[in-house]
Order: structure tokens, then sequence, then C-alpha cells
């Protein structure tokens, strides 16, 4: 059995690999999940490049069996969870209110809050094990600063991860005695494959947050000490206010010429 072993969904590309890689480096047992095999079977070999030990398993967050299945995999292969990081996310944007399908809608829901939820419960018996053992058992819940204000063509996406913040305050009070720390990730636009439609607004990844800063911000909370509860830290581009506004105009431009 390792001596620390963390699960990281989303792990197989942008902020989810960024933040698995460092805790291979910090000298965690990791699995990672995913739904594209392929993506997986990338990020593993480049993590165990790296010397990492790393097992992966596929499949969709957004059925509850799937998830059993990854806590499960990651119990056999590891034997126990000191960190979990919820990082994967519906990968879509763009889309205004008005088009927005229930369909949509219900993914977003589904991937983005209610699995993070089913992965936290499935996974709070080993956590607890955790944190009676070392007294830091860390959950890092990738959330948005898209929660916190109006995002063009993100209402759904918002909405989502204002009920992650939700979710992870009221888990880190039910567990505040465990020895588990519970964090909000809140990066506003980051260089990764679900913001490739700000190009179309003319966003420059140069111009966006990198998961690699994600990635030192949870070095940052694998080395302070079991009573420093960090709640939660922000990730903002400088030009965060000024990338939303040229959204919205765009967004305003684009819907006046399907108007015209």
């Amino acid at each position: 059995m390792p001596r620390r072993a963390a699960l990281v969904t989303g792990g197989s590309s942008g902020i989810g690999k960024a933040l698995a890689r460092v805790l291979g480096e910090e000298g965690y047992a990791l699995t990672i999940g995913g739904r594209d095999e392929a993506k997986l079977a990338a990020a593993v070999d480049e993590l165990r490049g790296v010397g990492v030990a790393v097992e992966a398993v596929a499949g969709d967050l957004g059925d509850e069996e799937a998830i059993a299945r990854l806590v499960e995999a990651h119990a056999r292969a590891h034997g126990r969870m000191d960190a979990l990081v919820n990082a994967a996310a519906y990968g879509s944007g763009g889309v205004p209110l008005a088009r927005l399908s229930t369909e949509m809608l219900d993914r977003h829901l589904d991937v983005d809050l209610r699995a993070m939820f089913l992965t936290i419960r499935t996974s709070l018996p080993m956590l607890t094990e955790a944190g009676a053992e070392h007294g830091k058992a860390l959950v890092v819940n990738v959330s948005s600063l898209a929660a916190k204000g109006g995002t063009p063509g993100m209402s759904f996406y918002a909405a989502a991860k204002a009920g992650v913040n939700a979710l992870t305050e009221s888990a880190q009070a039910e567990t505040r005695n465990a020895g588990i720390q519970f964090t909000i990730f809140s990066p506003g636009f980051t260089a990764t494959p679900m913001a490739t439609w700000t190009e179309e607004a003319g966003v420059a990844p140069e111009e966006m947050v990198q998961p690699a800063d994600l990635g030192e911000g949870l070095r940052f909370l694998l080395r302070t000490s079991p009573t420093c509860l960090v709640r939660e830290i922000e990730f903002s581009p400088p030009a965060q206010r000024e990338i939303i506004e040229r959204l919205a105009a765009w967004r305003t431009r684009a819907a006046a010429g399907t108007q015209g």
C-alpha cells in the first residue's frame, strides 16, 4: 500500500491532468478517471514517463454506477484515499440562454454537480480513515469564477458551479471534526479545451490562466498543516473582466446578425 494515494476525476486533460501531475510529483499514487479512453491512455503514459504510479478508469460520471466503479477501482489499486480532486466537467460553452436545450442543462448538472456529490459521498469512508490517521485528508473541488458573476453563454455552467460552492461549504461543515479539508478552486478563463469556444470572440489562450497555475495552488495546499484550512483559492487572469466584456459584445453582434 502506498504512503499516500489520490483520486482525480477529469484527470485525462486540462486542469485535471495538471493537478494529477502535481500529486504524482508530491509522491501520491494516483487513479485518474475520464470518459475518453485514448486521452486517459495518453495521460497515463505521460505521467508514468515522469515516474508517477498511476492507474486509469474510463467511465461517464453522469452514471452513478460508473462513479462507484471508479472509487472501487481506486480502493483495489491503492487501498487508501488521502486526496480527492473533483475536476471533471462537461465541456461546452458559448450557448445563450434562449438556445439552451434541456438536455444540455441536465448534462451540466449531472457531470458538474451531481457527479461531484456522488463521488464525495462514495469516497467518504476512505477519506475519513485518512483523516483519522494523519489529520488532513484533502478534497479539492474545481469550481469557477463564473459562479460569482454573469458570463455570457455560460448560464448553465455558472449555475452548476454555484452549486459546487454550496456543496463544498456544506460538506466542510459536516466533516470539520473528521480531519477532512475541503477547498474550492475558482479559476477564471483557463486555457483548456473547454475554453476553445472563446476563440470565436478573439480570446487567445495566452490571455488566460494556465492549468499548471492551479497545479501550483494544489502543491501549496498539500504542504500546509492540518491546522490551516484554506476554504477557497481564486485564479484569475488579469484580463478576466475585459474578456467577459468582449464576450458580451461578441454575443450582441452575433445576435444582431441573426436577427438581420
